[in-house]
């Protein structure tokens, strides 16, 4: 069988503020690397390569992301490709609320791995 690649590119965080770390990569871990590009105002203010690439921002405000890679047809064939998503990284003033993040999780007075199950 021939293994077909997704194009589909994510964000680990939907809220971000300046300075904070975020992931960019590829739904697929398998899928090849690409050129990530941060785009505002026609400038590029940041780049990477990799299948994922972490970064973060200082300033507030809406950036475009390029991406360079290649990018499968249906038939598992491979073509370079530069796709532009506009305002698709959003980053957000102190004073807009963020997205609470859980580092630790306590239960029962134990930081023990917990299992839920039925019953």
């Amino acid at each position: 069988a021939t293994y077909v690649y997704n194009d589909d590119i994510q964000s680990n965080k939907k809220t971000i503020k300046p300075n904070e770390e975020f992931t960019l990569s590829y739904i697929d871990p398998e899928h090849p690397a690409a050129k990530w590009e941060i785009v505002k105002d026609g400038e590029v203010v940041k780049s990477g390569e990799g299948n994922s690439w972490t970064v973060s921002l200082a300033d507030v405000g809406s950036y475009d992301l390029k991406v360079t890679g290649n990018e499968y047809g249906e038939d598992g064939a491979a073509k370079q490709t530069t796709r532009t998503f506009a305002s698709y990284i959003q980053i957000t003033g102190e004073g807009t609320g963020a997205l609470p993040e859980i580092y630790t999780l306590t239960a029962n007075g134990s930081d023990e791995e917990v299992s839920i199950k039925t019953d």
